[in-house]
């Protein structure tokens, strides 16, 4: 994935997405739900530990490019989701296997295995256009723009470096807020038009 262009689905593949993800279950589709909410690449995702989340807040640390760490903000609906699978928020290890068997590792996270995952678990699931994970958070970006919030927060909320300009903290504030807008868009099926949610 890396280098590759986004294919930007609309809000409506997006939600259509969220909604097969959640039927597959399992760690891909627990990754592409938590990629889809958190507007993170599935690498992201998969490095979310259960004892690493601050859970009143959706903070948890995750490795970033360039050897450093950011802090990834877990929306509540994605909160939600970790904690559908874990059972409870007093679990050990990875988030998306729910600490249990094999570790997922990043490397097996790849587009065309969560496709296939997909294909296979939610047949309609081909039905949705085109996508990739960038392209999701361009979605995330032009839908967050629509509706209102500043550039400098969808920057943010897409964990865009900010060369040290502001404390990581005050950055995943910034950012909590914006996706928690983005959760609410994905979670409105009504009125999409005119706010460029296509």
């Amino acid at each position: 994935m890396a280098g590759s262009s986004p294919i930007v689905p609309s809000i409506t593949a997006v939600r259509r997405l969220l909604a097969a993800a959640r039927s597959a279950g399992g760690p891909y589709g627990t990754v592409l739900e938590v990629s889809i909410l958190a507007l993170c690449l599935p690498w992201e995702a998969v490095a979310i530990d259960l004892e690493k989340i601050e859970w009143a807040t959706g903070f948890v640390d995750v490795p970033a490019r360039g050897g450093r760490n950011r802090i990834l903000v877990l929306p509540g609906d994605a909160r939600a989701t970790i904690l559908r699978v874990a059972g409870s928020a007093s679990g050990k290890g990875q988030a998306v296997t729910a600490g249990r068997g094999k570790r997922l590792e990043a490397r097996y996270v790849r587009l065309d295995r969560l496709q296939d995952h997909l294909a296979n678990a939610v047949p309609e699931a081909l039905q949705i256009e085109s996508w990739n994970f960038h392209g999701i958070r361009a979605a995330g970006e032009r839908a967050l723009s629509a509706a209102g919030r500043l550039p400098a927060e969808i920057a943010t909320a897409l964990g865009r470096y900010d060369r040290g300009l502001q404390q990581p903290r005050v950055r995943a504030e910034i950012a909590a807020m914006a996706l928690e807008t983005w959760c609410s868009i994905l979670r409105d099926t009504r009125g999409q038009r005119g706010r460029g949610a296509g």
